[in-house]
């Protein structure tokens, strides 16, 4: 494992979802901190990550950024692993580990229904209350925060992905062009686009190095599926570039999402480098 950076986190287990046998999860973090032997880590750490030192700036959105890590099977083997960054949508004001768990990616993985194929550490940083993915600082927080998760754990810098549904889908557009070389694939899920009809006109999509795929639901009225379209289109034509936009015959919102997480293929999608 990488050595300690210098804003370190805390960070602390919290077991699968409800299972809060705090010693099982205590003796992971003290493998997780000295040994590089292979380990079964299915469970989820929590930390807190403090912003006022990472970012210096009182624009921060809160004084720390709470979040949540899960790592594969085989984790601390000495190899490097992609970084799937999930994005939880709105809901709940405290944003609880709990609530977050309860849906999307982070769901599927408490479950154990991801696919063997999954080999990848997953990041879920937590909004802050009454704050969205794209308010304040909010991305710069998010990007140190995976810059600290980088520095400190067995990661592939090239092969980060983010992904997020509904806010999280809409914040995942909008940390992929805040910070375009920072990530290879994007996926935004019951998120259509940043929320406007055309790309802002601050926004050069042309210098996004991540593959972005946006998947929808027909029957969406919340993220209207016509203004990713329009979006995607735009970004193609302008670009070059080959986003796509998939659409899930008489979906909804929140179907959609419950679907693609554990949608084998989908899954396997994010790690393609």
């Amino acid at each position: 494992m990488r050595g300690e950076s210098e804003v370190a986190p805390t960070v602390r287990g919290i077991g699968r979802l409800y299972d809060f046998r705090m010693w099982k999860a205590l003796i992971l973090c003290l493998v997780l901190a000295s040994c590089s032997t292979p380990v079964e880590v299915e469970t989820f750490l929590q930390g807190t990550f403090p912003l006022d030192r990472s970012l210096q700036s009182v624009e921060a959105p809160a004084d720390e950024l709470r979040y949540l890590l899960w790592f594969p099977p085989g984790y601390g083997d000495g190899t490097e692993r992609p970084l799937v960054v999930f994005l939880h949508g709105s809901g709940d004001e405290n944003y609880d580990a709990q609530w977050v768990m309860s849906y999307g990616l982070p769901s599927t993985l408490a479950g154990g229904d991801q696919p063997d194929s999954f080999d990848a550490v997953v990041l879920m940083p937590q909004a802050g209350p009454g704050t969205s993915w794209w308010s304040q600082r909010q991305p710069e927080a998010v990007d140190a925060l995976i810059a600290d998760v980088v520095d400190r754990y067995d990661i592939d810098s090239s092969a980060i992905s983010v992904t997020g549904l509904s806010m999280g889908g809409f914040g995942t557009w909008h940390m992929v062009t805040r910070f375009p070389g920072r990530f290879a694939r994007a996926a935004s899920i019951s998120g259509s686009g940043y929320g406007f009809v055309t790309v802002p006109e601050e926004v050069d999509p042309c210098e996004i190095r991540a593959r972005i795929r946006s998947i929808q639901g027909t029957e969406d009225p919340i993220a209207l599926p016509a203004l990713v379209s329009d979006v995607i289109d735009e970004i193609n034509e302008r670009c070059g570039a080959g986003h796509e936009v998939e659409f899930l015959e008489g979906e909804g919102h929140f179907s959609t999402f419950q679907r693609t997480y554990r949608d084998e293929a989908f899954l396997d999608w994010l790690l393609t480098g």
